[in-house]
């Protein structure tokens, strides 16, 4: 379950689906971590040994692999956690830092089995990644998304990553297609603030 990737090497397999599937991720109870990046509260020291919850951020097959310790972690389908060694993340920090600047990973807390009492945020600064995170997008949260101001939708989405406004755009087109969303002015916004054309119900 544990696969990390040496530095300099991009075993990043981001494998996309055409028409991804999200039964499983727009109509369960989406786990979205409680970020608070403005507490000053001081933070708690991380231990390598402690195992975080991370939440796969991508549409399809997410692999991270660490050719020097061997590990490899592969999530299945957006929203789906695993449990991650500090360790593990600090590395993928180090060599492929590009799993949170393009938000492919959202950390959710400590591991049930953890008796480690960091916040989220904790780990997030832990890991010296707040920066791309303030302006975090979980593509399941439907209801999050759709409660944008129709007059902040440009502003927002500019704010975004590139790897963030793919999975947006992706998930937009599940919503429409199901349904789901059908504001037509709503979708015209997302429409010419992401620059494509979402898709419409047959």
């Amino acid at each position: 379950m544990a696969n990390k990737t040496p530095t300099g090497s991009r075993e990043t397999t981001k494998k996309k689906t055409e028409s991804p599937d999200l039964k499983g991720v727009i109509s369960s109870e989406n786990e979205t971590a409680d970020i608070d990046f403005k507490d000053t509260t001081p933070g708690i020291k991380i231990d390598d040994n402690v195992l975080i919850k991370v939440k796969s951020n991508v549409f399809g097959q997410l692999v991270y692999r660490n050719f020097q310790t061997g590990d490899r972690i592969e999530w299945a389908m957006c929203g789906e956690a695993q449990d991650v060694t500090m360790a593990d993340l600090r590395a993928m920090k180090a060599s492929q830092a590009a799993f949170f600047r393009n938000q492919w990973v959202i950390i959710l807390g400590v591991a049930e089995s953890s008796e480690c009492q960091a916040r989220p945020a904790d780990i997030y600064r832990a890991l010296g990644i707040v920066k791309y995170y303030e302006n975090l997008v979980d593509p399941s949260n439907f209801n999050d998304l759709c409660s944008w101001p129709e007059n902040e939708i440009a502003e927002r989405v500019s704010l975004l990553t590139p790897g963030a406004q793919e999975n947006l755009t992706i998930a937009l087109n599940e919503y429409v297609k199901r349904g789901a969303l059908d504001s037509v002015r709503r979708i015209r916004a997302f429409e010419k603030a992401l620059g494509c054309k979402l898709s419409r119900p047959d």
